[in-house]
């Protein structure tokens, strides 16, 4: 069996990669399914690895959950509770009317969601003027209040780059509310973009 189409985070011979721990891919030649693999370097050995654990990841989260579902589709537990209402908390006080909007309102949204807002200014009341930000992993941003507490918006560099979700549910109390009751804890893999708005 050869492993061909190797790519690295889905790039082929990256100069360089900032992730702590990079996805290796390839596929089989001719199809060849594979059953297991070992991946060896100048300073480590995987050893032998059963299966093909990198492609159940993508899909399922974790071999543990992969191997947890049932034999037929008509086994799984279906979603039923349609009319449960899960109040999201926005950082601020959202009973304000939107004329009374102020700097402060849009610093504790920004806290809230990991970050800072880093205007020292900000007109009441204005949900369309942009105001700058910076992410809990440092990129600064600029956008409007109307994007990141009416369209849910955060930094787009984050968004570019990769699904990073688990991370960001570890430094950002607001997307916790969503990813934290479906999914694990230890759910931190990061699944770099091939495409963003900007290529589009």
């Amino acid at each position: 069996m050869k492993a061909i189409n190797l790519r690295t985070e889905y790039l082929v011979n990256p100069v360089g990669i900032d992730l702590q721990h990079p996805r290796l891919m390839w596929v089989c030649e001719e199809g060849v399914k594979q059953t297991a693999y070992q991946i060896v370097t100048e300073k480590c050995d995987s050893g032998k690895v059963s299966g093909s654990s990198m492609h159940i990841d993508a899909y399922w989260g974790s071999r543990r959950r992969w191997e947890a579902l049932p034999e037929k589709a008509s086994q799984m537990d279906h979603f039923t509770d349609w009319d449960k209402v899960v109040p999201i908390d926005h950082g601020y006080d959202e009973s304000k009317p939107e004329s009374e909007l102020t700097l402060a309102d849009l610093q504790g949204a920004a806290k809230f969601r990991g970050g800072e807002c880093l205007s020292e200014t900000m007109e009441k009341g204005d949900w369309q003027g942009k105001q700058t930000f910076r992410c809990a992993f440092g990129h600064p941003f600029e956008a409007s209040p109307s994007l990141v507490l009416e369209g849910g918006h955060w930094c787009p560099e984050c968004e570019r780059r990769s699904w990073n979700y688990g991370a960001r549910a570890k430094v950002d109390p607001f997307f916790a509310q969503v990813w934290n009751p479906l999914h694990d804890p230890d759910e931190t893999r990061e699944y770099a973009k091939e495409v963003s708005e900007l290529d589009v």
